[in-house]
């Protein structure tokens, strides 16, 4: 892991701790048990990796337990779904992304929630780069070739999604 990864998932934890206080002094000792974080998608990828980074973080540095609980399917509509019905009391957190945040609602006609008015953002807690790949044997070596030749063929060129 880079220095700057790790810089930002370290701010990260400090910025969710701080977000916490106000739960803490409502509920009296609080946590009094383990914060399940919900990851939206499944183990082994990017937002799990990043989400057990934050989790381990915090368990360290405030010496709470937190649970993940990767709930995937569906672009990240399951997961945080359960985000969203779970009850309101700071137990139960979700890792959000702009794939299931702001994507998704475009994306299907009917979302099992509200992404503006059923989550409160807590904490930005990872930047990743999105990057556009070409088979190796492609005519295109840089995004310009790419450009270019779209603009010569409108229509003819397309992003494929998987």
């Amino acid at each position: 892991m880079t220095m700057r990864r790790r810089h930002l998932l370290g701010g990260a934890a400090a910025a969710l701790a701080t977000a916490f206080p106000a739960l803490a002094l409502a509920q009296g000792e609080w946590p009094q048990r383990p914060v399940r974080l919900i990851v939206p998608f499944p183990p082994g990828g990017g937002t799990d990796a990043t989400s057990r980074l934050v989790a381990d973080r915090l368990n360290l540095a405030m010496g709470w337990t937190m649970v993940i609980d990767n709930k995937p399917g569906a672009g990240g509509n399951i997961g945080l779904d359960a985000v969203a019905k779970a009850a309101p009391d700071g137990y139960t957190i979700g890792m959000g992304q702009a794939a299931n945040l702001a994507i998704n609602p475009s994306l299907y006609a009917k979302m099992p929630f509200d992404a503006l008015k059923d989550f409160t953002p807590i904490a930005s807690v990872a930047l990743q780069p999105v990057v556009l790949t070409v088979r190796r044997d492609s005519p295109f070596k840089n995004l310009q070739d790419f450009i270019k030749a779209a603009k010569a063929r409108p229509g003819t060129y397309g992003i494929a999604q998987a």
